[in-house]
């Protein structure tokens, strides 16, 4: 349980400090703390590219079954002049007679 107090808040701020008092009595200038509130950026980049990723595959979804529709209506359009064929050669007779 000695290893739980090495990781502690408290130990990293007293290391901090004892840093902080070692570089000023050395003649090292310590910059200010900065304070930078990233956490709702973050959770607001993650959201705008969560909602990218789903839009676009609604998008994919959309045009994939418009083309799906597209296809059967070629097939169906093939079928009719394959059909139409067969009805002409049966009329036209063996031999063009």
């Amino acid at each position: 349980m000695i290893w739980l107090g090495l990781f502690s808040d408290e130990s990293a701020a007293t290391a901090a400090q004892a840093v902080a008092q070692a570089a000023t009595s050395q003649g090292i200038p310590m910059l200010a703390k900065e304070e930078v509130p990233g956490g709702p950026l973050l959770i607001a980049a993650y959201l705008v590219m969560w909602i990218v990723v789903f839009a676009y595959l609604i998008w994919m979804h959309r045009t994939n079954q418009r083309l799906l529709a597209e296809v059967e209506l070629l097939e169906q359009r093939l079928d009719e002049r394959i059909a139409e064929g067969n009805e002409q050669r049966k009329n036209i007779g063996p031999r063009g007679t």
